[in-house]
């Protein structure tokens, strides 16, 4: 498997804040597990991804691509239960 650029195979739609009021930005993206701009050889069983406000998996969503635009996840985002601003998903592995 070709190695993964993060910066460019992550894509974050919908990160919605849980507690907000109606006119609330977004979460932010505050770090990544491979890290954001990395190059990862080999394939990482699970994407972790930190964000700056607690979220609700209903509002949130994750698509990881590889370099050539393949969905690479398993489309099972799940926020932790015990810090809400994490979101993880696994990767398939070819």
């Amino acid at each position: 498997m070709a190695a993964i650029r993060p910066l460019l195979a992550i894509v974050v739609f919908g990160a919605i804040l849980g507690d907000a009021p109606a006119a609330s930005a977004h979460a932010i993206l505050v770090r990544a597990d491979p890290a954001v701009g990395s190059t990862v050889h080999g394939f990482p069983a699970r994407l972790k991804l930190w964000l700056s406000e607690k979220i609700e998996s209903a509002f949130s969503s994750v698509r990881v691509l590889d370099a050539g635009g393949k969905q690479v996840d398993k489309g099972d985002k799940a926020v932790n239960p015990s810090d809400k601003a994490l979101l993880t998903v696994s990767l398939q592995h070819e």
